[in-house]
């Protein structure tokens, strides 16, 4: 079936000319996750001969998606993007969408419990029931609190294909070893810490 699939798609692209389009020209687009599965047919001249690699967003495009995903949410003035950038290497922009999502959720989750402890001191037949204010309401908000949570149960998509794994080791696991432990942590954990003092030095 696959093959028929290709067969058909093959004939269908090959066959375009500017005679059968009334002179329009046609741009066949596509997009894949995994472009080693396509047949090498489709990739030859003349049909998907221009590819573009887009790869996972930096630091600073990570920063844009999530203020673009937060944009509708009630955030609270603690929120710091530029923190949350930093801690979701690896993340693309699904990976990014599901964690504000899940940060949505938490903070209802957390805010429900905060109203139903409240509302368990009053006697009442629907007080298990959250009926929020509109003032209630008014001071709802997803703190970065909520997004640290979200982290730790939100994984990128890199890490769940197995391109990258994050061992358990800690530094708290390495004995001895001063001053190579030193030179790691300047050399490796700073720049990733904080790349801001680096840059500003001319290191990166």
């Amino acid at each position: 079936m696959e093959r028929r699939i290709v067969a058909q798609l093959l004939t269908c692209m090959d066959d375009l000319s500017l005679e059968k389009t009334e002179g329009k020209p046609v741009i066949v687009l596509g997009a894949t996750n995994r472009p080693d599965s396509i047949d090498p047919a489709l990739r030859r001249a003349g049909r998907f001969d221009r590819e573009l690699e887009i790869g996972a967003p930096d630091e600073a495009g990570r920063n844009q998606i999530l203020i673009s995903l937060s944009r509708k949410l009630r955030l609270a003035e603690d929120l710091d993007f530029a923190l949350l950038s930093r801690k979701t290497a690896g993340y693309v922009g699904a990976d990014l969408s599901a964690l504000t999502t899940m940060a949505s959720t938490v903070a209802v989750r957390r805010i429900g419990k905060g109203f139903l402890e409240v509302s368990d001191t009053k006697p009442s037949e629907d007080r298990n029931i959250w009926k929020p204010t509109d003032e209630e309401i008014s001071k709802l908000n997803i703190t970065m609190k909520d997004f640290i949570e979200a982290l730790s149960k939100v994984q990128p998509s890199a890490l769940r294909e197995g391109f990258s794994t994050v061992p358990d080791v800690t530094w708290a696991d390495v004995g001895a070893l001063e001053e190579l432990r030193t030179d790691l942590i300047t050399a490796v954990v700073e720049p990733i810490r904080n790349p801001d003092r680096f840059v500003a030095l001319g290191l990166t």
